[in-house]
C-alpha cells in the first residue's frame, strides 16, 4: 500500500460516518501484518486522543488475528514444536522483537551445557549441570517483586532479563532440555509448572522455579495440599506441548486482568477461542 493511500485511510478512521469508518478499518485489516508497523507508528505521531486510540485498537486486533491463525496452525500440526509456539504468544505485544533472538538463545544455552554433559551421566547429574549453567552462571531467576507482571510469561523477556514467573522459566529449562534430548515433560500446577522427568530407575518431578529441586510424588502432593485447592491425577503425570501453552495463555489471560489491562486480557481470551473453536 502506498504512503498517500494508508495517510489517506488513517484519517478516514476519524471520519463522522460509521459507514466510512468501517470501510477504511475493513482496508487495512486485509493489509494483514506487513502494515502493523506503520500503524504504530502513525499513532504515535498523531496528536488526536481519539483517532490514536482508534489506531491502536486496529493494530491490536490485526496482532490477535495473527498470532490466532499461527497457534491454530501450530495446534493443527500436533504442537511438537513447545520452543516454536511459546516464542509465538510474543506476537500479542506491541514490541514483539524476531524470534530468532530467543531461538538463538536457547540453542547457545544448549550447545554450552551439551560440552559439559557425558553420556554415561545418570539424568539427576545431567539436569545438575543444567542446574549449575542456567542458575549459577547465565543468572536465570523467579521474579519475587512483580509476580503478575504479565511480561514474565514471555520468552523475549526471559532472554532480556534473565527473570520470568514460574511458567516462563519452566518452559526455558524444558526447551533446552529438548535440544539436548533429555526425558523430560511439563507438568501443569495451578499457577505453576514443574517437569517430569523420565528416569529409567524411578520418574521424579523437577522444580525449576524453586531452582532446579527435585521432587517426588508426595512433594506436589504436599505443594496442592498448601494451596488449598482440590488434587487432580492431571498434577502428576507429564502435559502434552498443546495443554502447555493452553494453560499460558490462561494464565497470561488472568494476570493482564488483574493489573487492570482488560484490553489484553480480552484479546488473550479471543485467541484462546479461536485457537479452541477452529480446531
Amino acid at each position: 500500500m502506498k504512503d498517500s493511500e494508508f495517510l489517506a485511510l488513517i484519517k478516514l478512521l476519524d471520519d463522522s460516518d460509521t459507514e466510512v469508518r468501517h470501510i477504511a478499518e475493513n482496508k487495512l485489516l486485509a493489509e494483514g501484518k506487513n502494515i502493523l508497523e506503520r500503524l504504530e507508528s502513525a499513532a504515535d505521531e498523531i496528536g488526536d486522543h481519539s483517532l490514536h486510540f482508534r489506531i491502536l485498537n486496529l493494530a491490536a486486533s490485526l496482532r490477535q488475528t495473527n498470532l490466532s491463525a499461527q497457534l491454530l496452525e501450530w495446534r493443527k500440526g500436533g504442537g511438537e514444536d513447545m520452543l516454536e509456539g511459546w516464542v509465538m504468544l510474543s506476537e500479542i505485544k506491541p514490541d514483539s522483537p524476531s524470534d530468532k533472538i530467543v531461538k538463538n538463545e536457547v540453542s547457545r544455552l544448549a550447545s554450552k551445557i551439551w560440552l559439559e554433559i557425558q553420556d554415561s551421566m545418570r539424568l539427576h547429574d545431567k539436569l545438575k549441570v543444567i542446574n549449575h549453567f542456567l542458575f549459577t552462571i547465565e543468572g536465570y531467576k523467579l521474579e519475587k517483586q512483580d509476580p503478575e507482571n504479565p511480561d514474565l510469561f514471555f520468552a523475549d523477556k526471559l532472554i532480556a532479563t534473565k527473570s520470568g514467573n514460574a511458567q516462563a522459566l519452566s518452559l526455558l529449562y524444558l526447551c533446552v532440555a529438548k535440544k539436548l534430548d533429555l526425558p523430560l515433560s511439563g507438568v501443569i500446577l495451578p499457577e505453576y509448572m514443574v517437569l517430569y522427568c523420565f528416569d529409567e530407575t524411578r520418574p521424579f518431578f523437577l522444580d525449576v522455579p524453586g531452582g532446579g529441586n527435585f521432587v517426588s510424588k508426595e512433594g506436589i502432593q504436599l505443594f496442592i495440599h498448601k494451596l488449598k485447592v482440590p488434587d487432580a491425577p492431571s498434577f502428576y503425570r507429564p502435559a502434552s506441548h498443546i495443554q502447555i501453552l493452553l494453560a499460558v495463555l490462561e494464565g497470561l489471560k488472568r494476570s493482564y486482568a488483574r493489573k487492570d489491562r482488560q484490553e489484553m486480557s480480552m484479546l488473550v481470551d479471543m485467541v484462546l477461542q479461536d485457537i479452541d473453536i477452529h480446531f
